[in-house]
């Protein structure tokens, strides 16, 4: 049990001094420009552009170099690789840095209609809506009602006329005209 104890020790301490080890590394960051001019990684003085070397490919130089560090690799295609921890990543270019911008504002620009559909279904709007609503539903029932009110105006009137409409009868065989 004191040997499992003490081993995880000694890995944490290992751990720790790598974590120092690499927070006191000038890692700097550098633009696009300065490391497509080949200016060398501020982390391991290894350019981030140009050719690969036995370094780049020779897995048991790379493990000596970082193997402590516990990090991948990165690097432009067949160019020096960096270790993550030490070296970082390398700048985006101006194409990618715009395809964010555009993803980003597409995202703002979703998230801009999202808010106007909600502040258009709140509470408040829902209301006034319905009370536009309401409103043009009474002035539609005041219009049907007002129809309906000539319209039965007009079946009266017809059917005075009718009344007044002298209608030829006859009574015990006498023909006479009246009003009915």
């Amino acid at each position: 049990m004191q040997a499992v104890v003490e081993k995880e020790r000694l890995t944490r301490e290992q751990y720790r001094s790598v974590l120092d080890r690499c927070r006191w590394m000038p890692y700097k960051l550098m633009s696009h420009e300065q490391v497509m001019a080949g200016m060398p990684c501020p982390g391991c003085g290894r350019p981030w552009v140009g050719q690969q070397n036995d370094l780049d490919t020779d897995e048991e130089r790379w493990q000596a170099l970082h193997g402590e560090c516990h990090a991948a690799r990165n690097g432009y295609t067949n160019a020096p690789v960096h270790c993550l921890r030490c070296c970082g990543v390398p700048p985006p270019s101006p194409a990618q840095l715009e395809a964010v911008r555009r993803i980003l504002q597409g995202a703002a620009d979703r998230r801009e209609r999202e808010e106007q559909i909600a502040r258009a279904a709140s509470p408040e709007v829902r209301r006034q809506q319905e009370e536009q609503a309401a409103m043009k539903r009474s002035k539609r029932i005041e219009k049907l009602e007002a129809e309906l009110v000539r319209l039965r105006g007009e079946e009266a009137e017809a059917r005075r006329g009718e009344c007044i409409v002298e209608q030829p009868y006859s009574v015990g065989g006498l023909r006479s005209s009246g009003l009915t």
